[in-house]
């Protein structure tokens, strides 16, 4: 008998014995699980709007800030780096801002309208300002350079991002403008943290500028969709542009 007709021989008997013992105890073979050598595919074979309307519970707000600011064709263009975001970053009642001076929460919580019935001596009226519930409540044309911003010139994924920081032009960007609407965007040069969005300071050199960004860096719920006009990376929270002097003191690349 040869030594490997014995090895045969020996695991057959083993797996008798297992198969007898489950059957004893009552309990049940597991059977085969189908191997699924699939892995991940970040294409989606939709547009960045229809990739959207896809998923209402995810981006109801967003769509209807888009609809109001008329912006529908701007995101089927294509070559663009779309940031969608979630509506928790835009209309979540409870996503409140706890400390005035790092405004954090949902943009309708950090961005209250003036109470239309407002009587200071009647305060049954209620505050001064409230929490708008619609994309009305604010100028057209403020929610389209919000949206504007929202929006990178150009494919930028992981394999464009750099290991370093550098600035981004968005749709919103004008040369020379005060407010220079451009995203600061970066990697880890190993690739194993996430991309991050305005990770930079207001604080340099212990001289603090204009206005620093809401988090130290803001990172991607999910990053790097291939829609069929654009990449997407989906955000919990908005982003704010910085002002120039922030950009000039950091003195980062423009790409």
């Amino acid at each position: 008998m040869t030594k490997s007709y014995i090895n045969k021989f020996f695991v057959m008997g083993l797996l008798s014995l297992i198969i007898t013992g489950c059957n004893l105890f009552g309990l049940e073979l597991q059977e085969n699980y189908k191997y699924d050598s699939s892995t991940f595919d970040p294409k989606v074979d939709k547009t960045v709007l229809e990739y959207m309307k896809s998923d209402p519970a995810l981006f109801s707000s967003m769509l209807e800030a888009i609809k109001w600011a008329e912006m529908e064709e701007e995101y089927n263009k294509p070559n663009r780096t779309y940031i969608l975001l979630t509506n928790r970053a835009l209309m979540d009642e409870e996503y409140l801002p706890t400390n005035p001076k790092i405004p954090l929460g949902s943009y309708f919580a950090c961005n209250k309208i003036s109470n239309p019935v407002y009587n200071p001596l009647d305060v049954n009226t209620g505050p001064a300002t409230i929490v708008p519930d619609n994309w009305k409540a604010y100028p057209k044309e403020k929610v389209k350079a919000f949206l504007k911003y929202h929006i990178m010139l150009g494919l930028n994924t992981w394999k464009s991002a750099p290991s370093t920081q550098e600035w981004f032009r968005t749709a919103a960007y004008v040369e020379g403008l005060g407010d220079s609407c451009l995203i600061c965007f970066s990697v880890r040069y190993d690739r194993t943290t996430p991309m991050g969005f305005n990770n930079y300071s207001a604080t340099i050199n212990t001289s603090t500028f204009s206005n620093g960004p809401r988090r130290g860096t803001t990172n991607p719920k999910y990053s790097a969709i291939e829609c069929t006009n654009g990449i997407v990376h989906v955000l919990d929270d908005y982003l704010l542009p910085p002002y120039m002097d922030i950009i000039k003191a950091n003195n980062f690349k423009v790409n």
